[in-house]
């Protein structure tokens, strides 16, 4: 999600993109699903087709407040 709010960010310019940042958050989720995926049972249509809605959606609810330059 990290990812995410910080890509919609920077289109809308509220963010400055920086690679090593964009790295660091990767990495970061990456870790967080490999931890994650023994914990619940895995749904395709959960991956597939919610979770990048749900992403996307709420990037845009956390970016929108700081108005766009």
């Amino acid at each position: 999600m990290p990812v995410a709010v910080f890509v919609v960010g920077c289109a809308f310019g509220t963010e400055k993109y920086n690679g090593g940042t964009l790295v660091n958050m990767l990495i970061v989720s990456l870790g967080v699903a490999i931890a994650s995926f023994g914990e619940s049972p895995i749904s395709i249509h959960s991956i597939c087709e919610l979770q990048p809605q749900f992403a996307a959606t709420d990037s845009f609810v956390m970016t929108l407040p700081h108005g766009c330059r």
